[in-house]
C-alpha cells in the first residue's frame, strides 16, 4: 500500500499547502527570481522513453510540474552518459539551483516554494527531497556526491509522488481529478455525482454551473454561468453559453449560444447553435 501524507502540513513546513490549481482568490506565492530551475525528463522502462509527455487530464506529466513554478524551467532530458549531478553543475546560473523530475506530476507551486524557502531560511547548502534537490550554487559547484537522505520534514508528501508503473499513473490521474473538481466546487460550481464526471484541467467552468453525473469536458471548453448539463454530455473543445440545459449530447468543437437546449441524443460537431 503506497502512505501519502495530507496535503495540508502547515504545521511541518509554515506554509499552506494547496493543490496544484491553488485556492481560489489566493495571493500570488512568490518565488525568488534568483533560482535556476531544471527539469529532468525521465526515461522509464514500463512507461516508455516519452513518459514525460503521456497526458493526466489534459496536460502532460512535464507540464503538470512546470504548473509548480513562476518560471519556465530548463528542460534536460536524462540519458546513459549523464548524471543530474553534472546536469545540475551545467545549467547553474543563479544564486540557487532547483533540480525537479517529469515524473512527479503532483507537484505544486506551495509545496515547491516551502522547499526553497525551508532551504534559505536554514541557510542551507544543499537539500534533498523525496524527489528534487534545491542547492546554493557555489556549493553546488563543489560537490562530488548528491545528499541521499531527503529531508524528513517533507516525507511522503502526496506531491512527491513519483509516477513510474501504470499502476502509479491511474493513482496520479485519480488525485489531479479530485483536485480539478475540488478547484470548481471552491469556484461556485455545484456537482451531483463528482466521483463519475471527468473535467480537464483547461476547462473553464462559469458560476452556479450544475453539473450531473457522467460528463466529461475535455480541451479548451468553457461552460458559461447558469448552465446545467444533466447527464451523461460529451464536451470537448466547445464554448457554452450561459442559462444552457444539455442533456446526453455530443458537443466537439461547437458554440451554443445563451439559453439554448439540446435535447438527449443531440450531436455537434464544428457547428454553431442558437437559442432553441
Amino acid at each position: 500500500m503506497i502512505e501519502l501524507k495530507e496535503v495540508n502540513t502547515e504545521k511541518e513546513i509554515n506554509i499552506d499547502i494547496a493543490s496544484v490549481l491553488g485556492e481560489p482568490k489566493e495571493e500570488k506565492v512568490e518565488i525568488d527570481d534568483d533560482i535556476e530551475i531544471i527539469l529532468i525528463k525521465l526515461p522509464n522502462k514500463i512507461l516508455g522513453q516519452k513518459s514525460s509527455e503521456i497526458k493526466l487530464c489534459g496536460k502532460s506529466m512535464a507540464d503538470w510540474v512546470k504548473l509548480a513554478f513562476n518560471t519556465t524551467p530548463t528542460e534536460v532530458e536524462l540519458t546513459e552518459k549523464t548524471t543530474v549531478l553534472q546536469i545540475a553543475k551545467a545549467y547553474a546560473k543563479k544564486t540557487y539551483t532547483a533540480v525537479f523530475f517529469s515524473d512527479t506530476p503532483l507537484l505544486s507551486k506551495k509545496v515547491f516554494a516551502a522547499c526553497l524557502n525551508y532551504v534559505k531560511n536554514r541557510g542551507l547548502n544543499v537539500a534533498c527531497f523525496d524527489r528534487g534537490y534545491i542547492f546554493i550554487t557555489s556549493a553546488l559547484q563543489t560537490l562530488k556526491v548528491l545528499p541521499s537522505i531527503p529531508l524528513s520534514s517533507f516525507a511522503k508528501l502526496q506531491e512527491f509522488f513519483v509516477v513510474d508503473d501504470v499502476n502509479k499513473l491511474m493513482l496520479a490521474e485519480k488525485f489531479l481529478r479530485k483536485r480539478i473538481i475540488d478547484y470548481h466546487i471552491k469556484n461556485g460550481v455545484h456537482f451531483l455525482d463528482e466521483s463519475t464526471c471527468i473535467i480537464e484541467c483547461d476547462v473553464v467552468l462559469g458560476q452556479n454551473v450544475e453539473i450531473w453525473g457522467g460528463n466529461v469536458l475535455r480541451g479548451k471548453t468553457k461552460i458559461g454561468n447558469d448552465t446545467i448539463l444533466f447527464p451523461n454530455n460529451y464536451i470537448e473543445d466547445s464554448s457554452i453559453g450561459s442559462k444552457c440545459k444539455i442533456l446526453n449530447s455530443i458537443v466537439r468543437a461547437s458554440k451554443i449560444k445563451d439559453n439554448s437546449e439540446l435535447p438527449p441524443q443531440t450531436c455537434v460537431e464544428k457547428g454553431i447553435i442558437n437559442k432553441r
